[in-house]
């Protein structure tokens, strides 16, 4: 758990309350609330991937947080990541998965196409004026 508190501490997001979040994070993952999926490369976090049940909805997964080392990246991390998500979305009878990111991070958005997310809309979630783009995925 330390290891990717640390992890997740070292590359901020550009987010508001960014700091707030990630002790609310913290403490989150040690009750189980939230889960993660973490790559290790030479015994260090590399990438991982945080979820939970929604808060509104009992059948959707929301993905709340994910990153890869920018060293690490273009070498399927990510990829595997979404897809041992997936498998637990389907092993516990989740319809859906969400997500959202800056709209302006066409990476990310990209990627999450090429893993058979889509575009439901664009909203204002954490700024005023600042565009979320939220994905999701049938499962």
């Amino acid at each position: 758990m330390q290891r990717l508190y640390n992890f997740l501490r070292q590359y901020p997001l550009d987010y508001p309350d960014y700091a707030f979040w990630l002790e609310k994070c913290r403490r989150e993952l040690e009750i189980g609330y939230k889960k993660a999926f973490v790559c290790r490369q030479d015994g260090a976090v590399a990438a991982n991937l945080i979820f939970q049940r929604h808060k509104d909805d009992p059948l959707v997964l929301e993905i709340k947080n994910s990153r890869v080392e920018p060293h690490c990246r273009n070498q399927g991390i990510f990829r595997s990541l979404i897809e041992c998500t997936e498998t637990y979305a389907i092993g516990q009878r989740f319809k859906r998965i969400v997500c959202d990111c800056h709209i302006e991070n066409a990476v990310v958005i990209e990627a999450m196409k090429s893993l058979g997310f889509r575009i439901e809309c664009a909203e204002e979630l954490y700024e005023k004026g600042r565009l979320e783009a939220v994905l999701v995925k049938e499962i």
